[in-house]
Parts: C-alpha cells; structure tokens; sequence
C-alpha cells in the first residue's frame, strides 16, 4: 500500500449536493474507494467498498478551482464489459493544495513508473555497451578467475529467486558466490557458515574474507584512482557535477577518452568493488552473529577480525555504509563477550547456590509455570527419591527439562564431519556427548531400578510407573527420554522378567504397544509425530545423526576433477587431513551437494532449539 487518507469524492457535481466522504487507499496498481460502515460497534473501524480504479486504465486531470471545486482533481476509468468500453469518472477533493499535489503526484508516479522502468533499463543496457564493466584479472585477483567446469559447477535447476544453485566449487569460487556482487543468495550464506569447517579452518575463511575485501583496482583504471587520490584532488570532487576532468585531473589523456575511463572506474567502485565489500561486512556481521563458537575459543581469529574492522574503519577510501557495517560487527562482538561473561556468571551461581531460579516476574509476558508436584517424597528428602515416590509428572518434567538444556545447547560445529565420531570428539563435540551419556546412562538408571526391586508386586509397579513417566513424555514432545525409557525396557535384563509383563494391566500394556511403533527402529512414525507438532520439544538426537553419518560417510567432501589426485582420506574430508589446509591453493573441487544436505539437518536440529518449556526446575530432583 502506498498510502491511506480521507477525500470527499463525488460522481455527479450537482448544485446544492454535496461530496461524500470516501476512505481512499493507494495500493501499488489499484486505488480503492471505501465508506465506514456507520453501524459497526466494533472499535476498529469496518470499511464498505464503494469503487476501485486501476491506475494503468485511467487518466487524470487537474481541475481548477472555482466556486463549487477547490483543490480538486478528476479520475477517469476506462473499463471493458459487455456493452464496451465503459467510462467512470470520480471527483476527489482534498483539504489543501499540497495535499492535492501529493495526491497527484503519487498518482502519476504510479501510472508512469513501469514506462520509467522500462526506459531506465534500456538506458542502461546502452551504457553497459559503451562503457563496459572492467574487472582486474585474476593475475591480479584471484577471485576474479572466469566461471568454467574445473572451478565451479551448477545444477540445472535454479532457486525460487533465480539465483544460480552451486553443485561442486573451489573454495576461492564458493567464497566468490559467497560474497557475489551481483546479487545475495541468504540460503547459500547460511548453508556455507554452517559447514564450511569440514573444508577450511575458521582462520583460513577470515583471511579469504579479508583478501575478498581488498578489491585491486584494475590495471586501465590506475590512472584515474591516482588521479584522484591525494586529499586535496578528493575534495574537489565533493560537488554533484565534479568530474576528474572538470578540475583538471586527467593528465595527458584526450578530454573524451579520459572522460570514458572516469566513467569505467566509477561503474567499477559502484558495481563491483563496493557491493563486494559490502557483502564481505554482511558475511563477517553473519558469522559473528550466528556462529560466535568460532571466535570464543580462537583469540588469533578474533584479534586478527577486530584489527581488519579497525583498519578499514580508518581507511579513507570507503563509504559511510562500510564504516556503519564495521560499527555493527565491533558492537555484535562486544555484545557477544557481555553475553559470554553474564553466562558463565549465571553457571558459576547454579554451581554453588541451590536456589532455584526466579519465578517469572508480574511484568514478564512468558507464560505461568505451574507449580512442582509431589509424591510420598517430600522435598528435600533426596535420599527417599526414585521412580515410584516421585510424582511421575514431575520425573518427566524435570528429565525433560534437563534434556532440553542438553539438547538446546548443541553447536553445528560439534556435528559438521561427524565430529562426535573421531578421536578428538571430546573437543569438538563436547555438548553432543554430554546428552549421549545422559540418555546412556538415564537408560541404565531405569533398567537397574527395575531389576534391582525385590519383589514381584513392586516390580510390576516399577514398570507402570515407567510407562507413565513415557506418556509425560509422549504429552511434553519430550522423544530423547521417551527412547532412553523405551530402551530399558528392552534390555536384556529387563525384557527376560516374562513374570512381570504377563502382569501389566490391559491398558499398560496399549501404552507399551504405543510407544513400540513410535520407537520404530526406521522412526517413521517419530518422524511424522515430530512434523505435526508444535515447539517446544526435544526431538531424537539419534535419528538426525544417523542421517548426518550416512551423509558424511557416503558421500566424498572433495570431488575428483582431471587435474587432481586425492587419496581416499582427502576425498573423504576428515578434519585432521592436510588437504583443508590448502583447499584454497589448489582446483580442489567441493561437493557443496553434500554441504547443503547436511546443513539441511542442522537447521532441522537447531528449529526446535529457541522455544523453551514453561516449567519450573527443581535442582533437589535433577541433584538425585
């Protein structure tokens, strides 16, 4: 919509008849003529449609003011029916003369603007003709080596934008789409700072990034940037109309040749050089933003980004725009490191205190804990606790709880190259290994609850109040400990005790054949259960690493080209190959195919991350 208002608009202009009033909304191709509808009780306003105009098909005319019309303007529209062509013609009224202009103005605007376009396009075309667009070379810039098969391959279809989809590339090519100056692909930006380790380090893609950024200036254009260099010559461009030429700059080129390399080397800045740097920021504030893991545990990578932002901030060749983006990233990363130490504030707090934490506050708009519910087990008495004298609502709860944290606090980097699977995997994974030994041994706590209970009845209570505790966790979404509960009832110390599943009433025994099919080895139920419902939720981690394993394992990182040999451990990608560390230097060919498969997974994983439970943590039962 371009913009709402009230005129007073009248068909027929008659003597002694006066205009009505009419709620006026300019949308891009369409004006709509409305009336309230007088008797709505309701407090926002109903509008009833009266007419609408399309502004293509019509013309408008400027009335002068007389006795009956002041600061009035005509529509006419022209519309074809059964009959014909047929004319209709509205007089609007306004309350001012500038209103009227603004009107007007917007108006005409609209019905000329595709002609505008049109002719602007054309406009262009035979500049780009005339004065074409000069790139350095890629003696000079690497990055500006010409697209063929050996650097970078597409696929046949394209995105929904139109935008070109990267198959296979080098490195140096798929930094070179990364921060494309012709147009910005967000999905390919977010695919490639999610899996870009497992064919780069962190320090490798800054200092790419930075190279990016530093754009030469070609080698037929060298005279102009000279020329214009000192501090003095520059500011006597500053007018609109200041040319090279027009102060005296062009040296001992002829007027209509130097004019036409000025010409070239501003299209240069404007629509190469530029919009490459400023897609380099966007990146860096990107990176920054959404992937902070890189820079908190790397002081080399983090100085090495704050002396780059710190050094072009002080340059004198880039833009205002440029020094605004340098701005943003100091202040993300500035608001990055408050963040890191109000955390580890906060742990250390959760560490020595056994105060849970504050209840939400009267101001707050996050929704109402409900309060923790007891069993025979009171609180405090910890050395009572285990399944059957906590509530089974609150063992779910607080299991649930506590899983979320885990889960919620996984990284992208701890799965890319199926990390948790080699030999550094205590480094790289941390977080992930966490919640797998918390399922593994919430597995053998439930397990050994069962069999360590010495008689029958209490057994047989033993495995209903698990299979309850499975339906909490069926109603909070909560599918890791629903697994991890599932799981020890088919160990093989639980699933031989045939005495006590022949006694498990009728209806435990549904909930048992329940959850059987949605722990289904193939998951497909799990996964059907997981696409209808809503956040939050902890999904089963198991399921999203299988996928990523088959991916990592069954399809090669690197792919084979006429000119490079690769072993089978390069192909296959692995971290501590010394193939990463000089990608970059060599027509070593990326599968991006695989990269955008498991960044798929990744960003399945990290949808359910943001959306917390409302529930309240009680640290006496997550203690036990």
């Amino acid at each position: 919509m371009v913009r709402p208002g009230i005129l007073p608009t009248s068909e027929v202009i008659k003597k002694g008849r006066g205009a009505t009033d009419r709620h006026v909304f300019l949308f891009d191709h369409l004006l709509v003529l409305t009336k309230v509808h007088r008797s709505s009780r309701c407090e926002k306003p109903i509008y009833k449609f009266k007419g609408k105009v399309l502004i293509r098909k019509s013309d408008i005319f400027d009335l002068s003011d007389t006795e009956e019309l002041q600061n009035a303007f005509k529509i006419e529209s022209r519309s074809v029916g059964r009959d014909g062509t047929v004319t209709s013609s509205w007089i609007l009224f306004c309350k001012s003369a500038e209103e009227k202009t603004s009107w007007m103005s917007d108006l005409v605007m609209i019905q000329t603007k595709s002609l505008l376009d049109r002719m602007l396009d054309s406009s262009l075309k035979e500049e780009e003709k005339r004065i074409p667009l000069i790139i350095p070379g890629p003696d000079q810039y690497r990055f500006a080596d010409v697209d063929c098969d050996e650097n970078i391959v597409f696929e046949d279809y394209t995105s929904s934008s139109g935008i070109p989809v990267v198959k296979h590339g080098t490195v140096l090519k798929l930094v070179e789409r990364l921060t494309y100056h012709l147009y910005t692909d967000n999905n390919y930006v977010r695919t490639f700072l999610t899996t870009y380790r497992s064919f780069c380090s962190p320090i490798e893609l800054l200092q790419l990034l930075i190279e990016r950024f530093n754009v030469p200036t070609p080698f037929q254009l060298r005279a102009v940037e000279q020329s214009i260099a000192p501090p003095q010559s520059r500011c006597l461009l500053n007018g609109p109309y200041a040319t090279v030429h027009s102060q005296g700059l062009c040296g001992q080129l002829p007027p209509s040749v130097w004019s036409r390399v000025e010409q070239g080397y501003q299209r240069f800045r404007k629509e190469y050089q530029r919009p490459i740097q400023c897609r380099v920021l966007s990146v860096m504030r990107q990176w920054v933003n959404g992937h902070w893991y890189d820079f908190e545990g790397d002081d080399k990578l983090l100085n090495n980004l704050c002396a780059f932002l710190e050094e072009t901030d002080r340059q004198a060749n880039v833009t205002n725009q440029h020094k605004k983006w340098c701005k943003s990233i100091e202040t993300c990363i500035e608001r990055k490191r408050r963040s890191d130490s109000t955390s580890v504030h906060t742990r250390t707090v959760e560490l020595h205190d056994d105060i849970p934490p504050p209840l939400n506050s009267p101001n707050s708009f996050a929704p109402v804990k409900p309060p923790v519910v007891w069993h025979t087990a009171k609180k405090g008495e910890i050395d009572s606790y285990d399944l059957l004298t906590l509530h089974p609502l609150e063992i779910g709860r607080q299991v649930t709880l506590l899983e979320f944290e885990l889960y919620r606090a996984i990284k992208p980097i701890e799965l890319v190259g199926s990390a948790w699977t080699k030999q550094d995997k205590d480094r790289r994974s941390p977080q992930l290994l966490k919640l797998i030994d918390h399922s593994t041994m919430l597995t053998y706590w439930v397990a050994r609850s069962i069999v360590e209970t010495p008689s029958l009845e209490e057994r047989v209570g033993m495995f209903s109040r698990v299979l309850e505790v499975m339906s909490v966790f069926e109603e909070l979404n909560n599918f890791t400990g629903l697994v991890a509960f599932y799981s020890a009832l088919n160990s093989s110390s639980v699933y031989r005790l045939r005495a006590c599943w022949e006694r498990i009433d009728r209806e435990k025994q549904i909930c048992y054949e329940k959850f059987k099919k949605l722990c289904n080895p193939h998951w497909k139920e799990m996964i059907d259960r997981l696409q209808s419902i809503n956040p939050p939720c902890v999904p089963f981690f198991g399921h999203y690493l299988s996928k990523i394993f088959f991916y990592e394992e069954g399809n090669s990182t690197f792919v084979q080209n006429n000119n490079e040999e690769l072993s089978h451990e390069q192909m296959s990608g692995d971290g501590n190959s010394s193939v990463n560390s000089n990608a970059s230097n060599r027509k070593i060919l990326v599968s991006f195919v695989k990269c955008r498969r498991i960044a798929a997974i990744i960003s399945d994983i990290q949808m359910y991350q943001n959306q917390p439970y409302a529930l309240q943590v009680e640290p006496s039962i997550r203690k036990e």
